[in-house]
């Protein structure tokens, strides 16, 4: 196996391994990581009671929960460990695909071979 297509099978693994984990890990725009304050929020009881003199009568206005958890996401959300995501692995991926064909052809250079033949018919 040439090492062109021994880059272009790893990249391809490394696109469709990056894309399963976004699925698996709920399919976010963004990558984030767990977030401890916002876990300890949403755990709280008592933030219904800071609001309740702002619900209307006779409804319970029931406040929603903040997404702690770990999102592989399909870009990038900031600096850090949160720049690894779908594009990130996809863009290294074409990187290093890009390289290894451009390196490949190189070395081949543009001089036909024998095996080639003559276009000319000579």
């Amino acid at each position: 196996m040439r090492p062109r297509s021994i880059v272009f099978t790893i990249s391809g693994i490394a696109v469709l391994a990056s894309v399963a984990a976004w699925a698996a890990t709920g399919a976010k725009p963004f990558t984030r990581f767990e977030n401890k304050e916002n876990t300890e929020v949403n755990e709280q009881n008592d933030l219904g009671d800071l609001f309740a003199d702002t619900e209307p009568e006779g409804e319970e206005v029931e406040l929603g929960t903040i997404d702690s958890g770990f999102a592989f996401g399909l870009l990038p959300a900031g600096p850090g460990k949160a720049s690894m995501s779908v594009a990130a692995v996809a863009g290294l991926a074409v990187l290093a695909s890009a390289a290894a064909w451009f390196l490949d052809r190189k070395k081949e250079g543009a001089v036909p071979t024998a095996d080639q033949g003559d276009s000319h018919g000579s």
